[in-house]
């Protein structure tokens, strides 16, 4: 049994550095306190990985719980628990509550997560291929390296989450919310990120090599070295953009909003360039000249 002390210790070397909000909260002076309790009596027994029948039977009455339409069962809240590891392989928890929980190295592919709070969580080196994560909100998420190939992750939220390495190759992210993300370095290479918004992001040294960008709002976003080799970035919002040194050879361009955007040293042709949308604070790499201008 740890101590007070030790919960407390435990608490401030959060692996993510801060904890979500659970279900359970309460305004109520007396509502805090117990929120409190509930959250070191979780402590003490989640202190590592709860073991794969517990799993087992905590996923099986979630199933009940969303089958029945939440009549029976129980609703998975594993809100900041310690899963590190842990097997969620092929997992049925759609509109569970794993905010802040710690679910490093954890096995997730093809994973049902649709609807789930990921909030605060951590990712890191998590295995997420195949898993449907549609609607599910991963706001403020921790997860570098963590391989997200073929994930949907449609209409998500993954506003200022940390992605840096991240690999989402051939993920379906239609709509999906990463305003201020840390993506630099990810692998977004054949992804659909149609009408997604990725405004203030850093997508800095990332490969969006044949992603679909139609409409994504990418203003104010940091793609300094980005390969944007056959992207598709027809009508895209690029203003205030940063493609210093990024790599658009064949990208579609059409109608792309370049207004403030600064393309020193981008690599892409007069032709590319006359197609999208520029204005006197454009700055164009040395040289280049759109044609008829």
């Amino acid at each position: 049994m740890i101590t007070i002390y030790e919960f407390a210790l435990a608490a401030a070397a959060c692996p993510c550095g801060e904890h979500a909000r659970t279900s359970r909260s309460r305004a109520s002076p007396l509502g805090r306190i117990n929120d409190i309790l509930l959250q070191i009596q979780e402590r003490i027994f989640f202190r590592r990985a709860p073991q794969p029948r517990k799993l087992v039977h905590i996923t099986a009455a979630h199933r009940l719980w969303t089958d029945s339409q939440r009549r029976k069962g129980t609703r998975a809240v594993l809100s900041g628990n310690y899963l590190r590891g842990a097997d969620l392989a092929k997992a049925e928890l759609p509109g569970a509550d794993l905010s802040g929980a710690d679910l490093t190295a954890s096995a997730m592919s093809l994973s049902d997560l649709r609807e789930a709070d990921l909030s605060g969580a951590c990712l890191h080196r998590a295995d997420v291929r195949d898993a449907d994560l549609r609607q599910a909100s991963l706001s403020r998420a921790q997860a570098v390296n963590t391989d997200f190939s073929r994930a949907n992750l449609s209409l998500a939220d993954l506003s200022r989450a940390t992605m840096t390495g991240a690999i989402l190759r051939n993920a379906s992210l239609f709509r999906a919310c990463l305003k201020g993300a840390e993506l630099d370095g990810a692998d977004f290479s054949g992804a659909d990120l149609r009408e997604a918004n990725l405004s203030q992001t850093d997508l800095s040294r990332a490969d969006l090599s044949y992603a679909n960008l139609t409409q994504a709002n990418l203003n104010l976003a940091s793609l300094a070295q980005a390969g944007l080799k056959f992207a598709h970035l027809f009508r895209a919002h690029l203003r205030g953009a940063d493609l210093r040194g990024a790599d658009l050879q064949a990208a579609d361009l059409t109608g792309a909003d370049l207004r403030g955007a600064d393309l020193r040293e981008a690599q892409l042709t007069a032709e590319q360039v006359a197609s999208a949308i520029l204005d006197e604070t454009t700055t164009l790499p040395a040289g280049l000249t759109p044609p008829g201008r």
